[in-house]
């Protein structure tokens, strides 16, 4: 998941460096960034999946449930 959110905002940036530099008005502008603010949120995306990722590697395994006796009905 890591790999793919990397790949997409790699794309998204050089897509967006393209439309900047071909730009003949505002409005291809204004796209562009967009493209440079959706390169920043997957980079967010690919960065918070490996914090994750990471951390549940040194998880250790819950404990058994303990078997209580099932309660008698009154």
């Amino acid at each position: 998941m890591r790999w793919l959110l990397l790949a997409l905002s790699g794309l998204s940036f050089a897509v967006g460096c393209l439309f900047f530099s071909v730009a003949s008005s505002a409005v291809q502008e204004i796209e562009a960034l967009i493209l440079f603010v959706c390169c920043a949120v997957l980079l967010a995306g690919a960065a918070t999946t490996e914090a994750i990722e990471r951390m549940t590697q040194h998880l250790t395994k819950p404990p058994p449930k303990a078997k209580y006796p099932r309660a008698t009905p009154l």
